[in-house]
């Protein structure tokens, strides 16, 4: 849907790594087609949210967005804003880990990309029962860099970086 369109952080200091189109094709494959249609995303560590924007625009019904970082969610929400997006989106600025675990929707996919030096978020991501909080059938999808290895996961690496992935009925 939106196909073309440059999301940007405004300042040129930011410390967002947005997720590569390379990776965000590889994810959307290895999914298929259809995937996003009526389903619900969460994009943790959103950055950008480039992940769920491209979502959205792949049919996805509702996205949650969740970073910490301020400036990033300003780029979502004004993206968003200026697509006549925002009523398909929820955009929280804050602690991912806080706000995901009293959610009482249920994503069918989940993308978490945090910052490739950030120990706990990996293994909050190992220790989490992701059968509690996956739709039946989800995926939930880690991004990091190419020497991190999250044992149980599949795993397959794009360079520098490497895609870690569960559906809930593995978890």
């Amino acid at each position: 849907m939106w196909k073309g369109h440059i999301l940007r952080p405004s300042s040129r200091k930011t410390e967002i790594r947005p997720t590569s189109s390379r990776i965000r094709e590889a994810i959307f494959d290895m999914l298929g087609g259809n995937s996003f249609d009526g389903n619900r995303v969460w994009d943790l560590c959103s950055g950008t949210g480039a992940f769920g924007i491209e979502a959205l625009s792949c049919g996805a019904s509702a996205c949650l967005f969740v970073d910490i970082d301020r400036k990033a969610t300003s780029v979502t929400r004004r993206f968003l804003k200026e697509h006549s997006a925002l009523a398909r989106a929820e955009i929280v600025t804050g602690d991912f880990m806080k706000i995901v675990k009293d959610r009482e929707d249920v994503p069918f996919i989940v993308f978490l990309d945090p910052p490739y030096e950030c120990d706990e978020i990996y293994s909050w991501a190992e220790l989490t029962s992701w059968t509690s909080i996956l739709a039946a059938d989800g995926t939930v999808f880690v991004e990091s860099s190419s020497s991190r290895i999250l044992k149980g996961w599949n795993s397959r690496k794009y360079g520098d970086t490497t895609i870690h992935w569960l559906m809930g009925s593995d978890s």
